[in-house]
């Protein structure tokens, strides 16, 4: 949830190589950095605080789109609608 929160507020991201943050990496603002290239983190995160400004109204509308409340609270009311179409 840490994530989500941080880019509902605009701020960008540097995210580990793992699964539930592969989510956010197509949004801006967002770098995902694996294993092997963690010697490169201290760039990103330099560059992403120097564009942050530019960076914080499409992290925004990213956001919104995808994780905002009410888009989550959607995709649930579809996945309990499908779970219980099964049984």
């Amino acid at each position: 949830l840490v994530v989500a929160e941080a880019l509902s507020a605009g701020i960008p991201c540097v995210l580990s190589d793992i699964q539930a943050f592969l989510n956010f990496s197509e949004c801006p603002g967002v770098v995902i950095i694996k294993k092997e290239e963690i010697h490169l983190a201290h760039q990103h995160i330099n560059r992403l605080l120097a564009d942050k400004e530019n960076l914080k109204q499409p992290i925004i509308a990213f956001f919104d789109k995808n994780f905002s409340l009410d888009k989550i609270d959607n995709l649930w009311r579809l996945k309990i609608l499908e779970l219980l179409e099964k049984h």
